[in-house]
């Protein structure tokens, strides 16, 4: 039997990792929306090495730009480079972190549950001796 509990966290990390995705598809697309000779994040990080590497490296950094983005870690090393990424980014930031405030919720009440029901479980127990 699985307990609903273990369920209910799977469902709030897959949901966290939708986020992820869509805030990294994103801003991926801002580079996609800029003029030819525009600067973007994806030609100035790492000397260009997202422009010369695959979709398979392009989805790595921008998964990574947003979880960072999103857990207020912004370790700075890909930033946006015109307006458009940073209206994005600002965007991100916020539903990065009311996502991360909501999860944490989340978690907090299903981890108190648990040891309230913990608590049930040895109070029954107890009667019964």
């Amino acid at each position: 039997m699985v307990n609903l509990r273990v369920l209910k966290l799977i469902e709030i990390f897959v949901k966290l990792g939708w986020i992820a995705h869509l805030l990294g598809c994103g801003f991926f697309y801002m580079h996609i929306l800029a003029d030819e000779d525009e600067p973007t994040w994806v030609s100035e990080y790492d000397g260009g090495s997202a422009l010369q590497g695959g979709l398979g490296k392009q989805y790595l950094y921008s998964l990574y730009w947003s979880l960072t983005t999103m857990s207020t870690v912004g370790y700075g090393d890909i930033t946006p480079v015109n307006d458009r990424e940073r209206y994005f980014a600002t965007m991100a930031l916020v539903v990065g972190a009311l996502s991360f405030a909501f999860i944490n919720g989340n978690v907090v009440g299903l981890l108190s549950s648990l040891d309230n029901q913990s608590r049930l479980v040895e109070g029954k127990m107890e009667s019964v001796k």
